[in-house]
């Protein structure tokens, strides 16, 4: 399924290319969809079979709409692992921003020492601490 999808992902977005030649999404909203639809592929990949990867569809879409109805509101899953993950999301799209402007290496380069490692020992400090560094099986090995 998940090799099915991605090739009629790509049939779709070769036909409208043809027919829509004046027509383009802009660009955030072409990434938006790409990464939503690449997400919906991964649930069918990882799934064991396809019912499973459909039972899997409807309760996201079942948590998204009880979501919407402010029942998850008061959820377990505002914890310190959402929080971390918020975090996390806002360093990169802030590192994302800053390499717009130049490399990350360059901008380290141009920096005072001090600040320098004050990144390195804060990326290494983040990592041991943030980290999730507990002896487990690859994830390719489990299928």
């Amino acid at each position: 399924v998940w090799g099915a999808l991605n090739g009629i992902f790509y049939l779709v977005q070769t036909m409208s290319s043809r027919w829509l030649r004046n027509f383009t999404l802009p660009k955030w909203l072409q990434v938006a969809i790409t990464f939503n639809l690449i997400c919906i592929t991964w649930i069918f990949f990882r799934a064991n079979n396809v019912h499973e990867g459909f039972r899997i569809f409807r309760a996201i879409l079942g948590t998204l709409s009880n979501f919407s109805r402010g029942a998850m509101i008061s959820s377990s899953m505002w914890g310190l692992p959402t929080l971390y993950g918020c975090i996390g999301v806002i360093i990169l799209l802030t590192v994302n921003l800053l390499e717009r402007k130049a490399p990350i290496q360059n901008l380290l380069a141009r920096s005072t020492p001090p600040i320098r490692w004050l990144t390195y020992f804060g990326l290494a400090y983040g990592t041991l601490i943030f980290g999730n560094l507990a002896t487990k099986q690859f994830i390719y090995f489990q299928f």
